[in-house]
């Protein structure tokens, strides 16, 4: 019998493989502008974090992006190159199902309110497997850098950090968590994180 009653799975690059540079390509086709400006522009600016912290408004967030790249996508347009960049990883999928047999999983992704209106048709098998556990770093007012979204994750599903794992492929986001009391796994591969939720009795 596992002592983890709690199983937090990141998204991005952890549950499927995200490609940022498949996104690019497709927004650059859209926009006209070159990939490495959108990437200065959205991404290494902050606005891309400061979404991904505490914006809910959809509508607001897609005017400020044609208002930084002088364009005029549409949601759809910006998460037609989201779903691009998205593949499902179906041996990881298959692990958290597999272990929410045994206790309580819940995905916890560093992303915005655009991607979450629109994970059912872009990812539909996160919400298979984790049902109404899929939650947004936005939704907390905090990031993955901030302990306080773990304590406000953890209160939201009665979890306790000693008991609860947190997976991530990022080593600032597991050191982050690791540092707020949680337990662990710093994501490489499919195959050692099932020999590890194995070694916690977390796989039959």
């Amino acid at each position: 019998m596992s002592d983890i009653s709690l199983v937090l799975f990141d998204m991005d690059n952890v549950l499927c493989d995200y490609q940022r540079d498949i996104r690019l390509a497709r927004l650059s086709e859209l926009t006209g502008h070159p990939a490495d400006y959108i990437e200065q522009k959205i991404f290494e600016s902050g606005f891309e974090d400061d979404c991904d912290k505490d914006r809910d408004d959809i509508d607001g967030i897609v005017d400020d992006i044609n208002s930084i790249l002088g364009t005029h996508l549409t949601f759809e347009d910006l998460m037609d190159a989201r779903g691009r960049s998205m593949t499902p990883d179906h041996a990881v999928l298959d692990l958290a199902i597999a272990v929410s047999n045994v206790t309580k999983c819940a995905m916890l992704t560093q992303n915005g309110a655009l991607l979450h209106k629109a994970l059912p048709a872009i990812f539909p098998q996160v919400q298979t497997v984790f049902v109404d556990r899929i939650f947004f770093s936005y939704q907390f007012g905090a990031i993955k850098t901030d302990a306080a979204l773990y304590d406000r994750v953890l209160a939201k599903l009665d979890g306790v950090p000693a008991t609860t794992l947190f997976i991530d492929d990022d080593a600032s986001f597991v050191a982050c968590a690791a540092e707020a009391g949680l337990r662990t796994h710093h994501f490489q591969n499919a195959g050692k994180l099932a020999s590890e939720l194995r070694e916690m009795g977390l796989l039959k």
